[in-house]
């Protein structure tokens, strides 16, 4: 080795915890911004219209520090550049007699869109939920149905399938049968 290069480290500004706090931003363990995900959304936040870029989402040399806020302000142009905002229809939905008020869904949402009220309840807010189904899929009362995705519908799907008169099969009208009482006997 002919060469060593150090670098002096780097936290995160003093400003930046109160400003992560009054937003409701998400930080990693050393403080940093955290995006959605990294190679999919790599400039988003949980709360739309709310980009990170450069230095605040972690250490970044310059041309990186650059690219990253130009994706920034690109993305900030595109949603202001819109007359109205539009918000996906395909999101959580409580049925507030199934619901136990376990918390577990509260506890999962990475977009923090699910609060269990006082009378343990979980409430979805419509705004901040993506749909993404952490919450349907962690419910052990299976009282979170994703809108337009709910269970009964695949069920009606795979019938509509399976069971059409060129193709038969009493095999699958068995099993599609037993899903049905299955999901009936969840319900009340």
């Amino acid at each position: 080795m002919d060469l060593v290069v150090l670098s002096t480290g780097m936290v995160p500004s003093r400003h930046s915890v109160k400003l992560i706090e009054t937003l409701g931003l998400n930080k990693d363990s050393y403080g940093f911004l955290t995006e959605v995900h990294g190679c999919l959304k790599p400039q988003e936040t949980t709360n739309m219209g709310i980009y990170i870029c450069g230095c605040a989402a972690g250490p970044k040399n310059i041309p990186s520090s650059v690219s990253t806020a130009s994706a920034a302000a690109s993305k900030a142009a595109i949603l202001l550049s819109k007359d109205t905002i539009i918000q996906e229809l395909i999101i959580a939905e409580v049925d507030e007699n199934l619901c136990m008020g376990c918390q577990r869904c509260e506890k999962l949402c990475n977009y923090g869109a699910i609060k269990v009220d006082r009378d343990s309840i979980a409430q979805v807010d419509d705004l901040k939920c993506k749909g993404c189904g952490v919450c349907a899929s962690s419910c052990p009362a299976h009282a979170i149905d994703i809108k337009y995705h709910r269970d009964i519908q695949f069920v009606e799907e795979i019938k509509g399938i399976c069971c059409t008169e060129l193709e038969y099969k009493e095999e699958y009208v068995d099993t599609i049968e037993l899903i049905t009482e299955k999901l009936k006997s969840l319900t009340p």
